[in-house]
């Protein structure tokens, strides 16, 4: 990693995988932020594909397996792995192929869950402008769904989500989650029936839900007292299931937005196996992480500059 320093003594403590949504990391700063001032050591992945960035466009089973390969070179077995938004289906195909490596799971904002509604499909992919009046929230509604329509008639984006992007594989059901987990929802989510989600994980008794009737989708970011409580429970999470890692230490280092590494090792590989559709035998690794950035806390002395 370009303008990596020294590595302080490993300490224990489980790494925290930030998986982000639509848009660039720098939006989740002050939540990353916030871990690191919470002890935690930190990896977040920045997807080039969904932040507005030129640049190759990877299918989701592409990052995933690049963030397992990235795990690899970092020597970290295991994670507690929180998620956002379109992070929530790399968390997924975690879930689904590697969960091994999750010690603990927080998502928040799951449009994974419930992906056979079509609430997210007509509300972020075909939803239309109409007007409705003059009035504060009319325009306000207005122009959310403007924003929220240039960000999904950008190129990488309709790539993204309207090319091998698997639907179907990508859902996950409540008793996919592991035990234990911990899900936030936004009672006035407008991209997916979050009152449904939550009956459905309810009933399924072994996920913690937390529901917050009047936030919308991804608006946690911006009420302090909701980010203090994601911290309260993440803290609970890791040390329920936190162990040492070699090679991690506490601390920020260097914090290093939309810095692409390349490993000097072997690349990583993971076998699609999924059913009838097709695509290549090994998805790319760390090695092609070009299409990757990373920000990491504490594990700069494991890594070598490509």
């Amino acid at each position: 990693l370009s303008g990596a320093s020294g590595l302080a003594a490993p300490q224990p403590g489980l790494p925290v995988l930030f998986l982000h949504g639509v848009g660039r990391l720098p939006a989740y700063l002050s939540l990353v932020l916030q871990m690191v001032a919470g002890q935690h050591p930190i990896i977040a992945v920045e997807f080039k594909g969904v932040s507005l960035r030129l640049g190759k466009v990877m299918t989701a089973d592409e990052v995933a397996a690049a963030v397992v390969g990235m795990l690899d070179e970092l020597g970290v077995p295991r994670v507690c792995v929180m998620a956002h938004s379109y992070g929530t289906f790399i968390a997924s195909l975690l879930v689904r192929h590697h969960p091994e490596r999750l010690a603990s799971l927080y998502l928040l904002d799951p449009v994974c869950i419930g992906m056979f509604m079509p609430y997210l499909l007509t509300n972020f992919l075909y939803h239309r402008l109409e007007w409705k009046g003059w009035s504060k929230a009319a325009l306000l509604d207005m122009s959310k769904v403007a924003v929220r329509k240039l960000a999904a008639n950008d190129l990488h984006l309709c790539a993204t989500f309207s090319r091998r992007f698997y639907w179907t594989e990508l859902n996950m059901w409540p008793e996919d989650l592991p035990p234990g987990s911990v899900v936030l929802l936004s009672g006035k989510d407008d991209l997916m029936d979050s009152g449904a989600v939550r009956g459905m994980l309810e009933r399924a008794g072994h996920v913690q839900v937390i529901y917050k009737p009047e936030l919308t989708h991804g608006a946690f970011l911006l009420v302090p007292e909701v980010k203090a409580a994601i911290m309260g429970q993440l803290k609970q999470l890791v040390a329920s299931s936190g162990s040492a890692v070699a090679g991690l230490g506490h601390g920020l280092g260097s914090l290093l937005l939309s810095c692409a590494y390349i490993s000097a090792g072997s690349s990583h590989s993971m076998t699609a196996g999924h059913g009838s559709r097709t695509g290549p035998a090994a998805a790319p690794g760390w090695r092609q992480l070009p299409a990757l950035a990373s920000v990491a806390s504490g594990f700069l002395g494991r890594c070598k500059e490509g």
